[in-house]
């Protein structure tokens, strides 16, 4: 499917008889083959495409698990080129994982009390933070009813995530923003 995928096998395939249509669906990020139904040559080493990916850090999931043995060949633009070892369900998710909280989410804090903004900025595949290099987590909140510029998060060592604290007066309910960004590969 010319604008959604493709399959290059690294071998010569048996395509005689083979129902492709019926055991083959390539869709938008998603590759599956029914190998079962297809003659053996076909679940062997091939590079998929994905075409119309936007992920910043992408990851290979095969049957909704982390591919580890899939290597990722090029990713370019929004194309995903990525080395199979055979067949199976193929898509890619998002690389990186941004969870966010403050403590008003445990408990009410009243005027010009310190609320602790936290970020936990991590890689999906190890669950490791991500820190060093160009990584940094911004924050920003409207308590004024215009958005303030973003000032930068400190990375706590100990707890492993992304920091700030703030206090607020007058009291009442306001939005942030954390906005995080690295430019480390995952």
């Amino acid at each position: 499917v010319v604008d959604q995928g493709k399959i290059a096998w690294n071998e010569p395939i048996n395509v005689e008889g083979q129902n492709f249509d019926k055991y083959i669906s390539i869709s938008n990020n998603s590759i599956s083959v029914d190998s079962d139904a297809l003659d053996s040559s076909i679940n062997t080493s091939a590079n998929l495409t994905l075409i119309g990916v936007e992920w910043v850090y992408p990851v290979i999931i095969r049957n909704d698990e982390v591919c580890v043995d899939c290597e990722i060949l090029n990713h370019t633009g929004s194309n995903l080129t990525f080395n199979v070892s055979g067949f199976s369900n193929y898509t890619s998710i998002e690389g990186t994982r941004l969870e966010i909280n403050d403590t008003t989410d445990i408990q009410t804090t009243l005027e010009n009390e310190i609320v602790l903004f936290v970020a936990n900025y991590s890689n999906m595949t190890n669950e490791q933070s991500i820190t060093g290099g160009g990584t940094y987590c911004n924050f920003s909140e409207n308590s004024t009813n215009t958005w303030t510029t973003p000032i930068a998060m400190n990375f706590n060592v100990t707890s492993q995530a992304y920091e700030l604290e703030k206090a607020f007066y007058p009291y009442g309910n306001f939005s942030y923003n954390i906005t995080c960004v690295t430019d480390l590969e995952y």
